[in-house]
């Protein structure tokens, strides 16, 4: 393997980020999204990134809107296991989701995104009855209930967009690391004098 001096190193820093490399996370993340009965927004997720003030990655879509999604909430935890054993931190999301759309009669979840920035703390999440009236909601859940709810899953929200920019920041430092611009410069011919 031939010698890549560090400046030319620094000189490509870029060379695996200047397109849109995110892309395969994305797709991942869609995927979580699937499992979880989650329907994205389009354009959606988003992020800014990284190590400045505001950098961060949310999603703004709906949590439970059609029958579809309700029967995928309900076999998230397995699948969830199935496609990442590995994962606790998506175990308990897709466990704990499982759980209050059982226990609050199939919930529909709304996410929006409030200010310029994007990362989790931007999200808010309401919180409705699927399938049953305003009125029958209102005789059935305690309000303090249903506002403890409403705050429980915004905070589910929030973690699984923290979760896509810890993904996201992984593959950011890896494809801009020393080795990852190194190969990238060595099977460009970057390194080689121009004839």
């Amino acid at each position: 393997m031939p010698t890549i001096p560090d400046d030319l190193i620094d000189t490509h820093r870029d060379i695996n980020v200047s397109h849109d490399w995110w892309d395969f996370t994305f797709q991942d993340f869609d995927r979580v999204c699937d499992i979880l009965g989650i329907d994205l927004d389009r354009y959606e997720p988003q992020f800014s990134g990284f190590h400045s003030q505001g950098d961060g990655a949310s999603w703004v879509g709906v949590w439970g809107s059609y029958d579809k999604q309700h029967e995928a909430i309900e076999h998230a935890p397995q699948e969830i296991r199935k496609h990442y054993p590995g994962d606790d931190r998506l175990h308990h999301i897709a466990d704990t989701i499982c759980m209050l759309n059982r226990m609050y009669f199939r919930m529909q979840v709304t996410l929006t995104r409030v200010g310029r920035y994007v990362h989790d703390g931007t999200m808010y999440a309401d919180v409705s009855p699927y399938d049953i009236s305003e009125d029958d909601a209102e005789e059935q859940f305690d309000p303090d209930v249903w506002h403890h709810l409403n705050d429980t899953v915004q905070d589910l929200a929030r973690d699984l967009a923290g979760w896509l920019y810890e993904r996201l920041e992984e593959e950011f430092e890896y494809l801009t690391s020393d080795d990852a611009v190194r190969e990238s410069i060595i099977e460009n011919d970057l390194h080689k004098e121009p004839e």
